[in-house]
């Protein structure tokens, strides 16, 4: 009976830190993902139970989990753990949602994002027929908007936001996508950096590469940056780490075992990362990412 106990708990404790991990969005994931810094504590009193009880086998599998959330949580930018800053910081967040593919059904998944709120939202890889009806859903929250579409390409970019954009720069290159825009958020205002890459520009010469770095370096207006795209590229691929480091970002992508997640959110050392989610919102490889962030203020 004793042994019985040991190995149902031990798989109980190993599916709770593999549900928190693996299903952030989902309805059940989500539970336990908003818990997740209080569930890694848990294991580790556990742990400190365990040893004191004697029970190796819950021992041991408490302390593998322990290290596991502990390890998520760091490549989540601590998620959920920092608290709320004073009257010198201002929160902000931003939602990146690549529109290739989806469906009416995921798409209420989308107008769920407006329930967080965030600064801006930006669209990607949208054609006519989705940029009006997400102007009849969000349009009473965000009346402001900013839209690119390149001349060679039926589908573009389009952000929408609650204040109004001001210095808008956009660039459509061959194939590739940047629109730069500065946002005011009280007495600051945030460089916002929005870019879309085809899926095979990766293997493009090391010239066009140089040429859209280049010209994404031209497209900062100042100010504190954050940058959010379909990059189609993992956080680890050459050109995205290319990215970061031509403008001197930070690397904002949450960490997701079961997802190769290929749409990314960077920012600028100005910004301290509050909390990061994907949204299952397509029927593809790409996930929504919301990313809230707060900015100190002199």
């Amino acid at each position: 009976m004793k042994e019985i106990i040991n190995i149902w708990g031990s798989v109980i404790l190993f599916a709770i830190c593999l549900i928190t991990m693996a299903f952030p969005d989902d309805s059940i994931g989500q539970i336990f993902n908003q818990k997740s810094n209080l569930i890694l504590l848990g294991y580790a009193v556990l742990c400190i139970v365990f040893l004191v009880s004697s029970q190796k086998r819950l021992l041991l599998t408490s302390f593998i989990c322990t290290g596991l959330l502990a390890f998520y949580l760091k490549v989540n930018t601590n998620h959920q753990i920092k608290l709320k800053g004073d009257k010198n910081e201002i929160s902000f967040s931003v939602a990146n949602i690549t529109m290739s593919d989806i469906s009416e059904a995921p798409f209420l998944s989308i107008t769920s994002v407006a329930e967080t709120e965030p600064d801006v939202i930006f669209f990607q890889e949208l054609d006519p027929i989705w940029s009006e009806k997400i102007i009849d859903v969000f349009g009473s929250h965000y009346p402001y908007s900013v839209k690119m579409i390149p001349q060679n390409d039926f589908v573009g970019t389009m952000a929408i936001m609650k204040n109004k954009a001001i210095m808008v720069d956009s660039n459509a290159l061959v194939n590739d996508q940047i629109i730069s825009f500065l946002y005011p958020v009280m007495n600051t205002n945030i460089n916002l950096i929005n870019s879309y890459l085809p899926l095979n520009f990766k293997e493009k010469s090391d010239s066009t590469i140089n040429t859209y770095i280049s010209q994404l370096q031209s497209s900062t207006l100042g100010g504190p940056i954050i940058f959010s795209g379909e990059l189609n590229a993992v956080q680890w691929a050459s050109i995205t780490n290319r990215i970061k480091s031509s403008l001197k970002l930070s690397d904002g992508q949450i960490f997701h075992p079961l997802k190769s997640l290929t749409d990314q959110v960077f920012y600028s050392q100005e910004f301290s990362p509050i909390n990061y989610r994907i949204m299952n919102t397509a029927n593809n490889t790409h996930f929504g990412i919301l990313a809230q962030f707060e900015l100190e203020i002199q």
